[in-house]
């Protein structure tokens, strides 16, 4: 039987999945320092957020420059915020 859904939809939407779990468990008494966890479970969102970006929003396909600036923004909105969140 054929899927409606591509076999690389799957595997992204997978991986968003655990990403979700990892950063569940690393917030619930996983017994990382607050500071750590908090870094960490911003890494994650910003990782979700590039796959969804890359592979739901079709960056793939766009023009180098588009996808570059697209991944410049959000490590740089990434780094920043882990760092604010750090110095807070």
């Amino acid at each position: 039987m054929t899927s409606l859904v591509p076999r690389s939809v799957q595997v992204v939407w997978a991986t968003l999945v655990a990403i979700t779990a990892v950063s569940w468990w690393t917030n619930a008494d996983s017994g990382l320092d607050r500071r750590v966890a908090g870094a960490a479970i911003l890494a994650f969102a910003f990782a979700k957020t590039w796959l969804v970006a890359i592979h739901f929003m079709d960056l793939r396909a766009a023009p180098a420059g588009l996808r570059r600036t697209v991944e410049a923004i959000l490590a740089c909105s990434c780094a920043g915020l882990i760092g604010w969140f750090l110095l807070a």
